[in-house]
């Protein structure tokens, strides 16, 4: 992308310039940053990664939009990022952060991964009526060749495993199951 825009920012957590040298910002938890006059947040969310983060646009300048969220791959519609670097208890500490955002806060992920993670979810819960109507939905909307993205805070604290478990362990055997499961 440098190479076609070589003065576009390169925007990355300042305890990775080792892995991404080529960064024009560096960032840590808490910062604010602004893009197109909309004031962005910096949210530290190791798990993923040990220096993965988020951006949340608490507001939306003169716009009646909900707040918004980049989560990456921390958290996903209806799951959350494997553990490449970080620990069960760093993804815990981080989902816990990004289901304390507002209710409607509009969650836009990395990878469009919903219908496999309710499908798995499904496969534990079979019994499940949230996680079961929200599957039917999904299937529904990928059968059109849709996505189902964003998602947003309060449909994940109802039907996503990862963020209604209860602690770290249980967090961990989850994302255990889901490694594992076809």
């Amino acid at each position: 992308m440098l190479k076609k825009w070589p003065k576009a920012e390169v925007i990355a957590s300042e305890k990775d310039l080792l892995r991404i040298p080529f960064q024009t910002i560096s960032c840590k938890d808490g910062d604010q940053l602004f893009l197109l006059e909309q004031e962005l947040k910096v949210l530290e969310v190791s798990g993923h990664t040990k220096n993965h983060i988020a951006y949340f646009l608490p507001s939306n300048k003169g716009k009646d939009i909900p707040p918004i969220l980049f989560s990456g791959d921390t958290l996903f519609a209806g799951g959350c990022g494997r553990l490449f670097e970080g620990s069960a208890k760093d993804m815990y500490k981080s989902l816990r952060i990004l289901s304390s955002l507002p209710s409607n806060t509009l969650v836009y992920c990395a990878h469009e991964y919903t219908e496999q993670n309710l499908k798995w979810a499904h496969s534990l819960l079979p019994n499940d009526p949230i996680i079961k109507n929200r599957l039917n939905h999904v299937m529904d909307i990928r059968g059109k060749g849709q996505i189902t993205l964003p998602t947003n805070i309060a449909e994940e604290k109802s039907s996503n495993l990862f963020i209604r478990a209860k602690n770290e362990d249980e967090l961990a055997a989850l994302r255990q199951s889901k490694d594992n499961w076809n």
